[in-house]
């Protein structure tokens, strides 16, 4: 019967790969500079962590990290992209009273990236339209505005530019 040798850190009883590790563990080596050293917490979760859940200020907090198509903030947070507002507001108020509520700006900044807590609240989606609304920030366009917008006649007017 052949005896082979093991990885050199102890509990692991799996083949030598290269240097005395195996495969996982030397991996581990290259990447880290330490056999068990484990995953590195990305620059944007540390910079929530560190800078947005500790902000203290009324003002603004801009993300400077990626964000989606829309404006808002993103960050990857267990393997999948999350909205960082979304998080923030988990963080200082709680989950959601329902999976339909949104993490709604009282300063109406959301799109351009705001991250600061103090500015999040949970709403319902008719509150948070609502809120867009009294910000000047709707995606909708509302009567003359409006692509279907129709004379006293029923003719149809272009939109003004």
């Amino acid at each position: 019967m052949a005896v082979y040798s093991v990885c050199k850190i102890d509990g692991c009883d799996k083949r030598p790969y290269a240097r005395g590790f195996c495969n996982r563990h030397y991996q581990r080596w290259l990447r880290h500079g330490d056999p068990l050293g484990g995953k590195t917490v990305s620059a944007p979760l540390r910079y929530f962590r560190e800078v947005v859940m500790t902000h203290t200020g009324d003002e603004c907090l801009d993300w400077p990290f990626s964000r989606d198509s829309k404006g808002y903030a993103k960050v990857r947070f267990n393997s999948q992209y999350r909205i960082v507002s979304r998080l923030a507001c988990m963080e200082a108020h709680g989950e959601p009273p329902t999976p339909e509520h949104h993490a709604a700006h009282s300063c109406g900044r959301g799109k351009e990236g705001c991250v600061n807590p103090h500015h999040m609240r949970w709403a319902t989606p008719k509150e948070n339209e609502a809120d867009k609304l009294i910000h000047g920030r709707s995606d909708y366009r509302r009567g003359n505005r409006s692509s279907k917008h129709r004379d006293e006649s029923g003719r149809w007017i272009p939109a003004p530019t």
